[in-house]
């Protein structure tokens, strides 16, 4: 009772009466609904709806449908929040994969390499002269790093390919 007929409410902020009015003006203007969401004071959201009435091609007035949804919007927002948070911890452990594998293929594939090339100058002759039975070792052991060099690469290869990156 002590609100109707009253131009004031003083419920709702003089700012956000101002928008529901123009929202008002709008649909009467129009002859058509609109929907907007308000935000009041208080962080209450409301989601309004408002009709304009026509009886007879005459516009008589304006209903209007308001929501409360503010627990929806939490909803939403903690959803999306969380979503978020997912999606950050997932870049960051692929982040640690990546490292790893880096890692990995340096700590293992540099010793490789060292390893081959110091069997090719021994089997070269570059530190003096092997026995046959020596040099039959040598090659063996050889061939075995350049297989594990083989493995690394491939697995170095296949996990960037996995990850969407080829380089040539």
């Amino acid at each position: 009772d002590s609100i109707i007929g009253r131009k004031y409410n003083p419920y709702i902020s003089s700012s956000i009466m101002k928008l529901i009015h123009d929202a008002d003006k709008e649909v009467m203007q129009s002859g058509s609904s609109i929907n907007y969401v308000l935000t009041l004071e208080n962080s209450t959201m409301l989601n309004v709806t408002t009709f304009p009435v026509v009886y007879k091609n005459i516009f008589s007035g304006l209903i209007s449908i308001i929501k409360d949804i503010t627990q929806e919007e939490a909803i939403k927002e903690n959803f999306v929040n969380k979503y978020f948070e997912h999606i950050d911890a997932e870049r960051k452990l692929q982040s640690q994969r990546e490292t790893f594998v880096a890692s990995l293929g340096h700590d293992l594939k540099n010793p490789t390499i060292a390893q081959i090339r110091g069997l090719e100058l021994i089997l070269k002759g570059d530190f003096g002269e092997i026995n046959q039975e020596q040099r039959e070792l040598l090659e063996m052991v050889l061939d075995s790093c350049k297989y594990m060099n083989g493995m690394l690469a491939t697995l170095l290869v296949t996990y960037r390919n996995t990850n969407g990156v080829i380089e040539l």
